[in-house]
């Protein structure tokens, strides 16, 4: 049963999702809960069915607990950059910014020091 455009927006509506951008936790929070999202879809007997059928087959060979480890791995990623950008705020002793220190420098000096990391 294919959902209306309609439906789908009212489902967004209901859901509560924000015309705004995701916080860390937030994004983080999705790419679990999508990763579960898919082991549960991968163990169902309805997705089963699908896959083991003769007809089944993806361009790329590409399969769902491909799909699970690249979200578990991104999400790892994530946690670690977490870390790091949490730890300079807790470094700075969980307070605003030093005196004539930019919050756009802080989260710049993050964002380059990141980067340099990997």
């Amino acid at each position: 049963m294919a959902l209306s455009i309609d439906e789908i927006a009212a489902a967004i509506q209901e859901l509560g999702v924000k015309d705004e951008p995701l916080t860390r936790i937030e994004t983080m929070q999705l790419l679990c809960n999508m990763a579960e999202t898919l082991r549960a879809i991968k163990v169902s007997p309805a997705f089963l069915e699908l896959t083991e059928h003769e007809e089944f087959f993806t361009d790329n060979d590409l399969f769902i607990g491909d799909a699970i480890q690249a979200l578990d791995e991104i999400l790892d990623g994530a946690k670690r950059a977490d870390f790091i950008i949490g730890k300079d705020f807790y470094d700075w002793g969980g307070q605003a910014c030093p005196d004539g220190v930019s919050p756009d420098f802080i989260s710049g000096y993050n964002s380059a020091r990141l980067e340099a990391s990997n």
